[in-house]
């Protein structure tokens, strides 16, 4: 009689854990957070640097554009997603005297463009569907006042960025913030290009990227002090990004499904098919000066 009791108590207390696990909430998926940054793994940031994101490994890309790249998660565990590159026309490897430690790390590499009628484009696939944060580093280094424009397929605002450094990242200034809702295609499609009537030979950038998912208590990366209260504990960006100071352009194309180029940016080439693209290591390639301060820019030739 006392074995039976002591069964039926086992399996009592079995189907309460059961239960209670699952109906516990999820984590979040962290490993659907990534950090990229454009350059060899001996420059990249430590694993413990967040920038205007969050810590945790950080992917090493070159950006051959006939490659592409699997991603691993913030924890380095690899993932389904991929990462391929279109439209840079050379790889900058600066080093400028305002930025040091990992901040360096990220902003002196950078994909370049040089071509007003043709972006740096980021083709990323494979994301779970999910409302994201997404900031892209599009600074300029030695080069303060040079701006690169940065949109998504699946947004309608762009933003200029570019600026002194001041010691951190500034939104504008290192970096833009959009919040963009991935659908069940899982694919995010971020540019960075000329503004339109700069100087072209100055060329725009493409240091980094973060992704994240905003779930509900999630940590707030974008630098506020209270976690995500979903989407997120911080107001999201205004639908026309001149109304609060900051260059804006409406896309040519619809803001969804693969969207469309910006006119006031340039557009895209095909992904890998390396019309005019950085090619890597494979390609042949000559040393320049670039902005007067000797960083090493290797473009095809």
């Amino acid at each position: 009689m006392q074995r039976l009791s002591t069964c039926r108590l086992r399996r009592c207390l079995l189907a309460t854990a059961l239960v209670g696990a699952l109906s516990a909430p999820a984590a979040p998926a962290r490993g659907q957070a990534f950090n990229i940054d454009f350059g060899g793994p001996a420059s990249k940031p430590a694993d413990t640097y967040a920038a205007a994101g969050l810590p945790g490994v950080w992917n090493s890309v070159m950006g051959d554009s006939s490659m592409t790249y699997p991603l691993v998660g913030l924890d380095g565990r690899p993932t389904s997603v991929t990462l391929s590159q279109s439209g840079a026309t050379s790889f900058l490897s600066a080093s400028d005297p305002s930025v040091s430690g990992d901040d360096a790390a990220l902003l002196n590499d950078a994909l370049i463009t040089t071509d007003p009628t043709n972006e740096v484009c980021l083709f990323i696939h494979g994301l779970q569907p999910a409302t994201y944060e997404v900031l892209v580093y599009a600074w300029m280094p030695n080069a303060p006042s040079v701006k690169s424009r940065v949109r998504q397929d699946l947004a309608t605002m762009t933003i200029d960025v570019g600026g002194a450094w001041t010691g951190s990242h500034v939104e504008g200034v290192t970096y833009a913030r959009h919040i963009l809702q991935i659908d069940s295609a899982g694919f995010l499609g971020s540019h960075s290009g000329i503004v339109p009537g700069a100087l072209a030979a100055n060329g725009a950038a493409l240091n980094g990227i973060q992704i994240r998912p905003l779930v509900p208590g999630g940590p707030d990366a974008g630098g506020g002090s209270q976690p995500d209260a979903g989407p997120d504990a911080r107001p999201a960006p205004p639908p026309d990004a001149a109304a609060d100071g900051r260059t804006s352009g409406p896309e040519a194309g619809p803001p969804s499904g693969g969207g469309g180029p910006n006119p006031e940016s340039g557009s895209c080439a095909v992904a890998g098919a390396g019309s005019g693209g950085w090619k890597g290591m494979a390609g042949v390639f000559f040393f320049g000066i670039l902005l007067g301060s000797g960083p090493r820019r290797r473009t095809r030739a």
